[in-house]
């Protein structure tokens, strides 16, 4: 959508939770693996293999944990992200344009891009779950 709109659009961040489950998550797991199975395992082992299964957890989980940065969550908040970014390219090319349409173009992008009316795209459509991007 970035190269079809020509505007510089936010990308997908990491998302809080995944981080916490890639830190917490090898600890949690070993720790189980000690109190609940047969595994005779230190706890200075539990600390040592949690630090260095950190990054392949972080890197396991980065193909599936994307997110919208914080205030684009919705197709209003990503129109006023969009505008606030690219407002000078947008005032310099169209003339200063308001805040309405500019979200109304969004929408009419989103819209157009998941095959949907533009009646089905609010302001207060949610990105992804309104739309079943996943």
């Amino acid at each position: 959508m970035r190269d079809r709109s020509g505007l510089e659009l936010p990308g997908l961040v990491y998302p809080r939770w995944a981080l916490v489950l890639a830190l917490f998550g090898p600890a949690i797991i070993l720790t189980c693996m000690r109190v609940f199975g047969a595994i005779p395992l230190s706890v200075g082992s539990i600390l040592v293999l949690s630090f260095l299964l950190v990054i392949p957890a972080i890197l396991a989980t980065l193909p599936f944990a994307r997110a919208l940065p914080p205030g684009s969550d919705t197709c209003g908040g990503l129109a006023e992200v969009v505008l606030a970014r690219n407002y000078a390219a947008i005032a310099a090319e169209n003339g200063s344009r308001r805040g309405a349409e500019v979200q109304w173009a969004l929408r009419q992008l989103v819209a157009t891009q998941m095959v949907m009316n533009i009646e089905e795209v609010s302001p207060d459509t949610r990105i992804p779950q309104d739309l079943n991007i996943y």
